[in-house]
C-alpha cells in the first residue's frame, strides 16, 4: 500500500490510496490528512465564514501585518478613501493640517490669493481694522495738506557764469541760466526769481527778456533799454552792462520735470551792436496750493 510523506496539504498525493490497497493502512491515510490540515492552519481555532471570493481578495497581497493593522478601526467609506487618490503630499505635509479647526468656507477665503508670505506678514501684529486705520490716516493727511497751503515745499537754484551772444532781433534764444524742478503735486505753484547781466557793445541798444518753461514762454518782460554816456564814442571793446531781474508765479499743473530758462532777444535800435548775456541765476520754489 502506497503512503506518501507530507507536512502540509500541498504534499498530499491525490491518487493515494489506490483501489487495490487494503483497509489495514486506511487509518494511516486518515492521520496523514488530519496532520497536514492542522499543520497548514495551525492558528485556526474557530469557524472561517469568509467566502472563497473574500479569501481570494488577499491574492497577491504584499502588505505586512503591521501595514494591514493601520486600517484597524477605519470607518471611512470607499468614496471617502478615494478622495486620497492622486494625493502626492508627504506625511509631514499632511500633518500641517493636524489641529486645523477652520471650516471649508474659512479656508476658501484664501482662494485666488497671490500675495507672497512676505506681503502677508505685513499685517503681522495688526490689532485693529486696517480700513479704519487707513481712513483715519487719510483724514489726517487731508488736514495736513489743507494746513500746509502756501508753504514752501522745495527750492532749486541754477547759476551760470558762461556768456551767450544773442544776434536775432526777431526771436528769443536761450541763455545759459537754467534750472529744473519736479513738483510733488499737480496743484502746486512755482515761484520764480531770476537775474541776469546783459552786455551791449553799442551806445544805444536794448534787449528783450522772457522766461520759458520746457521751451514755452510763461512770461515776457518789457524791453530793457541800455543807453551809453551822451557824447562819448565807445572804443573797441567798450560795453554797457545792465543787471536785469524779474520774478513771477507759475501754475504748471504738472508733476513732471520742469525746466525754466532765461531767454534773450536783441533790440532793433542799433543793429550793428552786439548783445550778450552772462552771470545769471534763477531760483524756483514749489509752493503748496
Amino acid at each position: 500500500m502506497a503512503l506518501e510523506t507530507a507536512t502540509y496539504i500541498n504534499g498530499l498525493v491525490v491518487t493515494n490510496p489506490v483501489a487495490t490497497d487494503g483497509l489495514a493502512q486506511a487509518d494511516d491515510h486518515m492521520r496523514l490528512i488530519k496532520s497536514t490540515i492542522k499543520a497548514t492552519f495551525p492558528n485556526v481555532t474557530g469557524a472561517i465564514t469568509a467566502t472563497q471570493a473574500e479569501v481570494n481578495a488577499l491574492d497577491g497581497l504584499t502588505a505586512s501585518t503591521a501595514e494591514l493593522n493601520i486600517l484597524d478601526g477605519v470607518t471611512s467609506t470607499a468614496a471617502e478613501l478615494n478622495i486620497l487618490d492622486g494625493v502626492t503630499s508627504t506625511a509631514a505635509e499632511l500633518n500641517i493640517l493636524d489641529g486645523v479647526t477652520a471650516t471649508a468656507s474659512e479656508l476658501n477665503v484664501l482662494d485666488g490669493i497671490t500675495a507672497t508670505t512676505t506681503e502677508l506678514n505685513y499685517v503681522d501684529g495688526v490689532t485693529s481694522d486696517i480700513q479704519t486705520q487707513i481712513d483715519t490716516l487719510d483724514t489726517s493727511v487731508t488736514a495736513l495738506s489743507s494746513a500746509g497751503t502756501g508753504k514752501m515745499l522745495q527750492v532749486v537754484a541754477g547759476f551760470s557764469t558762461s556768456s551767450t551772444t544773442h544776434t536775432s532781433t526777431s526771436s528769443y534764444t536761450d541763455s545759459t541760466v537754467t534750472v529744473s524742478i519736479t513738483p510733488s503735486s499737480a496743484s502746486s505753484k512755482i515761484l520764480i526769481m531770476a537775474n541776469i547781466v546783459l552786455v551791449n557793445s553799442g551806445n544805444y541798444d536794448g534787449a528783450g527778456v522772457r522766461i520759458v518753461r520746457n521751451g514755452t514762454a510763461v512770461r515776457t518782460y518789457p524791453d530793457v533799454i541800455m543807453i551809453g554816456e551822451v557824447g562819448v564814442t565807445f572804443s573797441s571793446g567798450s560795453a554797457i552792462t545792465s543787471n536785469w531781474s524779474g520774478h513771477m508765479l507759475d501754475t504748471p499743473a504738472s508733476t513732471s520735470q520742469l525746466t525754466y530758462t532765461i531767454q534773450v532777444r536783441k533790440n532793433t535800435n542799433v543793429s550793428s551792436s552786439t548783445m550778450s548775456s552772462k552771470d545769471g541765476d534763477i531760483v524756483v520754489m514749489e509752493i503748496a496750493a
